[in-house]
């Protein structure tokens, strides 16, 4: 079980090309993927190690206060992920609204 933080740094719009090629490495072997958002990624983490579906990685790729942002890449990022994987899905999301947010997706392999 392991978080690994790959952040991408500033507006979505400029990085999403080069985040959709590293989600597609990564979803290449995996099992079953998730994509979701939340203000801690260590708790958010714990959480989902303890459910069922035994993920192997958390892989942390964007932190914003901003939470369209946040909630635009996560959706960008499930439909991308269709393309790659038929077992992946959209987090709920927090409903947080301040305060730093971030992008997530996890893999089982």
């Amino acid at each position: 079980m392991t978080i690994i933080y790959e952040y991408y740094a500033g507006s979505p719009v400029e990085f999403l090309p080069e985040l959709k090629l590293s989600m597609a490495k990564y979803l290449e072997n995996s099992d079953r993927a998730k994509v979701g958002t939340t203000s801690n990624p260590k708790v958010q983490w714990t959480l989902h190690s303890r459910d069922e579906s035994k993920w192997s990685k958390m892989i942390v790729v964007f932190q914003s206060s901003s939470i369209i942002q946040v909630r635009s890449l996560e959706k960008a990022l499930v439909e991308h992920g269709k393309k790659y994987s038929k077992n992946i899905q959209g987090g709920a999301g927090e409903n947080k609204t301040k305060g730093t947010q971030h992008v997530y997706f996890l893999i089982k392999n």
